[in-house]
């Protein structure tokens, strides 16, 4: 892919079903935005390798990296995300299905609403215990921005 805005990369590790349906819903709920999909499998079972090879083929993931055994999740992170130049960086686990679209713009458009930020990730209730957040609101929702590194949408 030319010139991708967002270059999101997915760790895989097992996970045969999770994973398809979260690459297959990548290209469903995404559209307004290019992006490039790089997956990074670490060793999982040889089925989801096998499925992962015919989907890089189908073009549903840009760059595929087959690990030799698991290797972690910031190894595969690091990996995925040298392998495209991008203006933004994602990663997604690999069993988080996106069902609404347009989220990526969506999310985009939150992002900008507020003050420049450098880490956006999921409202997980346990990044809430001890934290005073501040917001930002928007249209698209709430950003939720805590005083340490983690905001959380």
């Amino acid at each position: 892919m030319a010139n991708p805005v967002v270059n999101i990369t997915i760790p895989v590790f097992n996970r045969y079903h999770l994973t398809q349906k979260t690459l297959l819903a990548l290209r469903k709920t995404a559209p307004g935005i290019s992006f490039a999909v790089t997956v990074v499998d670490n060793g999982s079972e040889q089925a989801l390798r096998d499925r992962l090879v015919e989907l890089h083929k189908d073009g549903i993931i840009d760059n595929l990296f087959l690990l030799p055994r698991n290797m972690g999740i910031s190894c595969a992170c690091n990996i995925g995300w040298r392998a495209v130049d991008a203006p933004y960086y994602m990663k997604l686990d690999n069993d988080m299905a996106v069902i609404k679209p347009p989220w990526l713009e969506n999310l985009f458009r939150l992002w900008g609403a507020g003050d420049p930020v450098f880490s956006l990730g999921a409202k997980i209730k346990t990044h809430d215990k001890g934290k005073k957040p501040g917001t930002n609101t928007s249209e698209e929702g709430k950003l939720w921005i805590f005083k340490s590194n983690f905001i959380a949408v």
